[in-house]
């Protein structure tokens, strides 16, 4: 939820910095500093952890008042008890070799499954790149800015949504609901992109800003094209590989006639739909499938897989948005979110209403 919330302030704060004088990016990104200085001045005001005091400092005293805070006395008795009995069984650790092992193989296949294709089926592309896609889509930067607060509210709102559905539903029943719309709606964006058609006219290319791209362009008065492909095929050769360059990245957008309806609603279908499955539930199943030895460890490894297959995937978008053109990048997505739902469907099992040892027996057994 924090996370959510995040996302949609973020967009807020972008679109009323949007209009400022200069180079408004740079506000936009300079502006994080205030909720940065925040949290570090928040920190201090943070208790340490009442384990770590009785198990490394021996400061039971300390650990009573904290918990006490918390709870109450009687809690601070029974909480400091119980972890005066962990440390005396001084139970085993586990370490990173034992995420491998052999028994745990199913359990890894799930975990690092379901963390590959949260982030490959490119969430964080469309978050992060929201008014670059609505641009694309014809949309002014005003406007782009605007709907990229919609995105942000539905993520919001579905996240809730998907909190009221998970113990009622259970987890893999939101996985292949949301995995399967998400498909759809990729499959619609792509649909809207290459249904497309680009006209140059006296209005369109008057808006170009390059004036050594609108004198290359000037032949081409007059002429409209069906497809992004069948464009780029006729404009290449007009101009050297930098303008040409500059055209796919800064100008395609002026002469695009698009569907632009059908493209919000897609990417709103999409991010619904991410939001009441791979979203949370990721996170839900990964903490109730892995042992208690390793858990800690196990969701450390997972994370950080799951945060570098975000980074190569918000890395390469812009590229594939410039080179291979908004309906082939959909298309990628929406074939691996198809990809995910035979997934899901074969290895993710059930774990709603199983204490921690039923999970343990069936993927152990598996």
């Amino acid at each position: 939820m924090n996370i959510v919330i995040g996302i949609s302030v973020a967009y807020f704060s972008n679109y009323f910095l949007v209009n400022m004088e200069g180079e408004s990016w740079r506000y936009m990104l300079g502006v994080e500093a205030i909720p940065a200085a925040i949290y570090f001045l928040a920190l201090f005001t943070v208790p340490r952890s009442p384990r770590w005091l009785i198990r490394k400092l021996n400061e039971v005293k300390l650990a009573r008042k904290i918990l006490a805070k918390i709870g109450g006395e009687e809690y601070a008795e029974v909480t400091i008890a119980e972890i005066q009995r962990g440390i005396s069984a001084k139970e085993e650790k586990g370490t990173l070799a034992d995420l491998f092992k052999y028994r745990n193989r199913t359990i890894m296949i799930i975990a690092i499954g379901i963390a590959f294709f949260q982030q490959i089926t490119g969430i964080n592309a469309v978050f992060y790149y929201a008014p670059t896609i609505f641009e694309q889509a014809g949309g002014s930067t005003d406007s782009s800015f605007l709907q990229a607060i919609v995105v942000g509210l539905t993520n919001l709102v579905f996240t809730l949504v998907a909190i009221w559905l998970i113990d009622k539903l259970g987890r893999k029943p939101l996985l292949l609901i949301g995995t399967t719309f998400m498909t759809i709606a990729l499959l619609m964006a792509a649909f809207a992109f290459n249904s497309a058609t680009y006209d140059f006219n006296e209005k369109t290319l008057a808006k170009i800003s390059n004036n050594e791209i609108r004198t290359a362009l000037s032949d081409f008065k007059g002429r409209s094209y069906e497809s992004q492909s069948a464009l780029f095929a006729e404009v290449e050769p007009a101009m050297n590989q930098e303008l040409f360059l500059k055209f796919k990245r800064n100008e395609i957008t002026n002469f695009i006639q698009i569907n632009a309806t059908l493209v919000l609603i897609a990417i709103l279908l999409y991010v619904a739909s991410f939001a009441i499955s791979l979203g949370p539930v990721m996170w839900t199943l990964i903490s109730e499938i892995f042992p208690s030895k390793i858990k800690g460890i196990a969701i450390s490894a997972v994370g950080f897989f799951n945060s570098l297959v975000s980074f190569s995937v918000t890395q390469v978008f812009p590229w594939e948005l410039s080179n291979l053109g908004p309906t082939v990048t959909f298309a990628l997505y929406a074939l691996l979110s198809f990809c995910a739902i035979f997934f899901v469907h074969k290895f993710v099992i059930e774990t709603k209403g199983r204490t921690l040892e039923e999970v343990q027996e069936i993927l152990i057994r598996k």
